[in-house]
């Protein structure tokens, strides 16, 4: 087995990951060349296995740099990563070894790798939990309505589209721009210290094709919110979701899940992760009112002594 370094996505690897079974969006050209256009201070790299020409697996990273220290993820803002395979252990073993050898390099603070499929074992790392909710798609969307929505949330989502709001896709990065400045209001409202640059936004929308979509709420002309979502394979993650302060009183939130959950039912998706509540427990009781259930998965950590002390990356590094 060949084991190299590459510093640029191809398409053999966005293949690979299309027929891995446990590969995320987050594995994706889309994601990882839209983040590289962004951040162009976190430098992209990739640990490729093979064997003659073929890649028969790869690990995605970045490298953040702050002053003479760094620190290498899969993947930053707290995005699943690891390895990608076609269920050969021995190369994800491999390829999970080799990445934990980086923490021989001068300098490095942390190592950090999030295993969604909690599949990856080294004893380099040390395990922290995380939780998400995932909506299991079995059945059409009527009978998910009745079965795992609370009839608090069917009465609101009722009482938002007899009130005139309506939910649609969006097609043109104006919309996008729109909701952006929806989306900057609410982090300055709730004294969010770091958001996401609009360009992020912008990458994503016109670089899915299909795979990010956004889907927005009106009333009458005015835009009350939206939600991004991500669609890979059977899966839907929601990655980016608010409404206006105005629109609290609508029901807006609630009408844009039901209605993103019927798109994805209708057209073959089998699970829709809801994406994790940095800790907060009105927005986990909110996610289960939607029937949603946790899916534990772990972040796995290696760190240096003078990373367990250091704070300097954490903001990049570990937003979720």
């Amino acid at each position: 087995m060949r084991i190299e370094t590459v510093d640029q996505f191809s398409a053999p690897l966005d293949e690979l990951a299309r027929r891995c079974p446990d590969a995320t969006f987050y594995h994706t050209g889309t994601w990882i060349e839209s983040l590289e256009r962004t951040f162009p201070s976190m430098r992209f790299q990739c640990l490729t296995a093979g064997s003659g020409s073929e890649i028969t697996g790869y690990l995605p990273f970045f490298v953040l740099k702050k002053g003479p220290f760094g620190a290498f993820w899969s993947l930053p803002f707290g995005t699943y990563g690891g390895p990608v395979t076609l269920g050969d252990e021995d190369v994800s073993r491999a390829l999970v070894e080799e990445y934990a050898a980086l923490k021989k390099r001068r300098g490095i603070l942390e190592i950090g790798l999030v295993d969604f499929g909690n599949r990856v074992r080294d004893r380099a790392f040390r395990a922290e939990e995380n939780t998400t909710h995932v909506i299991e798609l079995r059945g059409s969307f009527d009978e998910i309505w009745d079965r795992a929505f609370e009839k608090s949330k069917r009465r609101q989502a009722r009482k938002a589209m007899r009130e005139g709001l309506t939910v649609t896709e969006a097609h043109s990065v104006e919309e996008v721009s729109r909701y952006y400045d929806i989306y900057v209001q609410r982090m300055k409202r709730w004294n969010e210290g770091f958001r996401y640059p609009e360009s992020l936004f912008t990458e994503l929308f016109t670089r899915g094709k299909g795979a990010v979509k956004l889907f927005v709420a009106r009333l009458g002309g005015e835009l009350l919110g939206g939600h991004l979502n991500f669609y890979f394979k059977d899966t839907v993650i929601a990655w980016n979701g608010v409404v206006r302060d105005t629109a609290d009183g609508t029901q807006a939130s609630t009408l844009l899940y039901s209605e993103c959950l019927r798109h994805a039912c209708e057209n073959g998706f089998r699970s829709y992760n809801l994406g994790g509540s940095l800790g907060k427990q009105s927005l986990v009781d909110y996610k289960e009112s939607l029937g949603g259930a946790p899916h534990a998965y772990r972040t796995l950590v290696w760190r240096s002594a003078a990373g367990h002390m250091a704070r300097t990356l954490r903001p990049i590094i570990s937003r979720h």
